[in-house]
């Protein structure tokens, strides 16, 4: 069972490339990495988003974040965690 720190979860996908879950939160709106054994890794705060409802992994490390109340796709770019930026 899914308990009180994933309650406003909204949606979920894997990154191949680091071997993590991607959870997106709506309120608020932030992103958590989870490794495969449950451990958190990061958050990252999403700012200008209001209504998040779902994630995917498109390709290497770019992501689609959806927004429900907008109806808009937004597309993530998380090169620089791999760059060390």
């Amino acid at each position: 069972m899914i308990g009180t720190p994933f309650a406003n979860a909204s949606g979920l996908t894997f990154n191949p490339l680091s071997q993590t879950l991607l959870v997106v939160f709506n309120r608020p709106a932030r992103i958590m990495e989870l490794g495969l054994d449950g451990s958190k890794k990061r958050t990252i705060t999403l700012h200008g988003f209001n209504d998040t409802e779902g994630m995917t992994h498109i390709r290497h490390n770019i992501f689609a974040v959806l927004e429900e109340r907008r109806q808009t796709i937004c597309i993530i770019d998380d090169r620089a965690r791999h760059h060390g930026n």
